[in-house]
């Protein structure tokens, strides 16, 4: 297998997360792209985006959808799925992958907003984008979180958003918005699988 990846990205860093977390790492050859500029992207994905997926004949583009993916690998070597398939908890984790994947829409969307050179940057965009972030870190109740080690689709979801936030976004103190939360993520320095997968320009 083969992923398209870059360095910032919080959607790639979910799936290389996925891969390290669950040791897939040998599995699968990395290739890093620039997305604004890669032809070989634009080949692969009409949609132009990363992360990627090339496995044979098979091309996937949607980290979700990747993960999805390896899942079924990792479940094929005798481990428990990630996505908690099949489980009371199932319903509840993908509840915590769409927040999540939430956070990062928005914070990507604000991010591309505020680098506009085009036009005028819309302010009530950027005011909506930032209540989406904030509502939904405020209401994340970290007691039912699973910790750094017992990970999920949805916890690793939620690293890589935090992650974007403390990257792209560190002026905006999310940690001041829930306090429980912040306790919750900074087990998730203890482990490689996070810290080797930071984001870096």
């Amino acid at each position: 297998m083969k992923l398209l990846y870059s360095t910032t990205s919080p959607y790639v860093r979910k799936v290389r997360m996925f891969i390290l977390y669950a040791g897939l790492q040998n599995d699968i050859e990395e290739s890093l792209v620039n997305p604004f500029e890669s032809s070989d992207l634009k080949d692969t994905n009409p949609l132009g985006k990363i992360p990627v997926l090339i496995d044979g004949d098979l091309t996937l583009y949607e980290s979700g959808l990747i993960c999805e993916y390896l899942d079924e690998r990792y479940v094929a070597k005798g481990n428990s799925s990630l996505f908690l398939k099949n489980t009371p908890d199932y319903f509840p984790v993908q509840m915590l992958h769409v927040k999540a994947n939430g956070i990062i829409d928005a914070a990507v969307a604000t991010l591309l907003e505020n680098r506009r050179v085009d036009a005028e940057q819309s302010r009530s965009m950027l005011d909506k984008w930032y209540g989406i972030i904030r509502r939904s870190i405020e209401t994340l109740d970290a007691s039912n979180l699973m910790p750094a080690e017992h990970a999920n689709i949805g916890t690793l979801s939620l690293a890589a958003a935090l992650g974007y936030l403390d990257f792209r976004f560190d002026e905006y103190g999310w940690r001041n918005w829930n306090k429980d939360l912040e306790v919750w993520f900074a087990d998730f320095d203890q482990f490689s699988w996070f810290t080797d997968t930071k984001p870096f320009i």
